[in-house]
C-alpha cells in the first residue's frame, strides 16, 4: 500500500480541506494516518466529490493569500486555477506543469514568461522579492501572463497556497511510482 505521507498502514484519512477531515482513522497508540494509493487515485481524479480536487481557488484568492504585489495585472483575477507548480528549471515546467496553473519560481527572466505562455499558465509568482526586469514585464504583457512578486520563499509560498485550498496535482504515472 502506498502512502501520501510516506508511511503505510491500514488507516485512511481523507481531508476535505486543510482543517476538516472527512474520514478519521481509529485512534491507536499515535499511529500516523495514511491514504492508500487507490483512495489517492480517487482523490486526484476527482472521483470522490467534495474532496481535495473538488476545491476551487481563484487567482485573486491565491494572490491575496500570499500577499503578492501585482506587477502585470491579470485579464481576469477571478479565473479558477487548475493547480500550482513550483520550479526554477523551465525544462521541468515544460515537462510537468498543467495548463491553467500558477507558476511559483525564483527565475526572473523573460524566458520564464515565454515558458509559461507555451504551457498556457495563468500567472507567474516570483519569490523572495527578486527584482523583475523590464524585459520580463514586457514579455508578460505581450503574452498575457499575469506577473506577481512576493517576498516569501518558495517553501512559504507553497505552504500558504496549500492552506488557502490550492492543491498540487499528480499524473497517473506519478501515482504508479508512489510519488
Amino acid at each position: 500500500m502506498s502512502s501520501v505521507f510516506g508511511q503505510t498502514g491500514p488507516e485512511h484519512r481523507i481531508w476535505r480541506d486543510a482543517l476538516t477531515p472527512i474520514f478519521e482513522p481509529p485512534v491507536t497508540g499515535g499511529s500516523t494516518a495514511v491514504v492508500s494509493e487507490s483512495v489517492f487515485q480517487g482523490l486526484s481524479s476527482g472521483l470522490i466529490p467534495g474532496t481535495i480536487e473538488a476545491m476551487t481557488v481563484t487567482l485573486a484568492t491565491a494572490i491575496g493569500a500570499i500577499k503578492a504585489e501585482t506587477i502585470v495585472a491579470p485579464h481576469d483575477p477571478e479565473i479558477i486555477l487548475s493547480g500550482a507548480f513550483a520550479a526554477d528549471l523551465m525544462s521541468d515546467v515544460l515537462a510537468f506543469a498543467r495548463e491553467g496553473s500558477l507558476l511559483i519560481t525564483g527565475l526572473n527572466t523573460d524566458q520564464t514568461i515565454r515558458t509559461a505562455a507555451i504551457k498556457h499558465l495563468i500567472a507567474v509568482v516570483l519569490i523572495q522579492g527578486k527584482e523583475i526586469s523590464p524585459d520580463m514585464q514586457e514579455a508578460a504583457r505581450e503574452e498575457g501572463i499575469a506577473l506577481y512578486q512576493t517576498p516569501l520563499s518558495k517553501y512559504e509560498t507553497c505552504g500558504i497556497l496549500v492552506e488557502a485550498g490550492l492543491r498540487p496535482y499528480r499524473s497517473q504515472a506519478d501515482l504508479g511510482r508512489g510519488r
